[in-house]
C-alpha cells in the first residue's frame, strides 16, 4: 500500500512515518519543508503551495494523510491569521483538488473546533463554535470533506493536545505557558497520547468502517488542577502558582482564551467502536512521555 503523508516534518508525521515503515508492506512518501532523516522511504522537499512535484506520488497513492498545519501557540496578528489560515485551508484544498476517486484522505483538524465552554461536554454530534479557532477549524474540514465528491473515503481527526516526547510536551516542561495555575483551574483539558493517535491512524487505514469525524482525545479528559497535579506527582516543580490572565494575553493573545476557557471532548465515536486507548488515563500518559524527555 502507497501512503502519502503532508505534513510528515512536524511531531505527529514523523512519529507517523516511523510507525508505518515498521511494516515492509507499505511504501512511504513524506512531504516536508525541510528534508528529514527518512531511508525508509521517499522524502520530497518542497511547498504544496508553491511546487508541483508531489502531485505524482499523491496520485499514485492509496492513502493521503493530510498533517499540514503550524503553530497555533501565539499571538494571531492579521499576518499570522492569513498564515495559519493558508497552512490548513490552502493546502487541503490543493490536496483535494490533486487526488483521485476511491483513495482515501486522513486530514488533521482539532477540537477547538466546538469553542469554548467551562460547563458543556462535547462530542462529535455538538455544533461548532463561533470564535476564530472553531471557524478555522470547522472551515478546514469542510475542505477536506469536499473528496467526497470525489468517492473518496474521508476521516477527520478532531485531534485533543498530543501529548509526547516533542510536541505540546515542550511547552508543558519549558513552562512556555503551562504548568502553573491558568484561569479558575476548573476549565477542562483534551488531551490524547501520541501512540493512540497513531493507533487510530492505523486503524483508519486498514478498515474501511472509519469515516467521517473522530474526536482523537482520551476518554478521561481532565480539568487543569488535575493537570498540574499530575504532573506535579511526576516532575518535582511549583505547579500551584496562578498565571494571571493578562499575563498569559500578553504572552499569546487570543490564543489565551483556549487556555483559561477550555473544553471538555469526549471520543463517543471511538467509545462507541470500543476503540482500546493505550493510555486513557493521564498520570500513565504523562510517565510514559516524561521518562522519554
Amino acid at each position: 500500500m502507497k501512503i502519502f503523508v503532508a505534513g510528515a516534518g512536524g511531531f505527529i508525521g514523523q512519529n507517523l512515518i516511523k510507525k508505518l515503515t515498521q511494516s515492509t508492506n507499505h511504501n512511504i512518501v513524506a512531504l516536508t519543508r525541510r528534508k528529514i532523516n527518512f531511508s525508509a522511504g521517499k522524502n520530497i522537499v518542497g511547498d504544496i503551495l508553491k511546487s508541483d512535484k508531489w502531485k505524482e506520488e499523491l496520485q499514485s497513492s492509496d492513502v493521503v494523510v493530510n498533517l499540514c498545519g503550524n503553530d497555533i501557540a501565539r499571538k494571531w496578528p492579521r499576518s499570522v491569521k492569513i498564515e495559519l489560515q493558508n497552512a490548513r485551508l490552502k493546502t487541503t484544498e490543493a490536496i483535494v483538488r490533486a487526488m483521485n476517486s476511491k483513495q482515501l484522505l486522513i486530514n488533521a483538524s482539532a477540537v477547538g473546533y466546538y469553542g469554548y465552554s467551562r460547563d458543556k461536554t462535547f462530542d462529535e454530534t455538538s455544533v461548532s463554535g463561533k470564535d476564530y479557532l472553531a471557524l478555522l477549524a470547522k472551515d478546514w474540514e469542510l475542505k477536506a470533506l469536499s473528496a467526497i465528491e470525489k468517492k473518496c473515503r474521508v476521516v477527520i481527526m478532531r485531534l485533543g493536545v498530543v501529548l509526547g516526547n516533542g510536541g505540546a510536551i515542550k511547552n508543558i516542561v519549558g513552562q512556555k505557558f503551562i504548568g502553573g495555575r491558568i484561569g479558575s483551574g476548573k476549565q477542562y483539558f483534551s488531551w490524547i497520547h501520541i501512540t493512540d493517535v497513531l493507533h487510530f491512524i492505523k486503524r483508519a487505514i486498514d478498515e474501511d468502517e472509519f469515516y467521517g469525524i473522530y474526536n482523537i482525545c482520551s476518554p478521561n479528559p481532565v480539568c487543569y488542577d488535575e493537570f498540574n497535579a499530575s504532573l506535579g506527582s511526576i516532575l518535582p516543580r511549583i505547579t500551584t502558582m496562578k498565571i494571571p490572565n493578562m499575563l498569559l494575553k500578553m504572552s499569546v493573545g487570543e490564543f489565551a482564551e483556549t487556555l483559561i476557557q477550555g473544553q471538555k471532548v469526549l471520543p463517543k465515536r471511538l467509545q462507541q467502536l470500543d476503540f482500546e486507548f493505550t493510555f486513557p488515563y493521564l498520570k500513565e500518559a504523562l510517565q510514559d512521555v516524561l521518562a522519554k524527555v
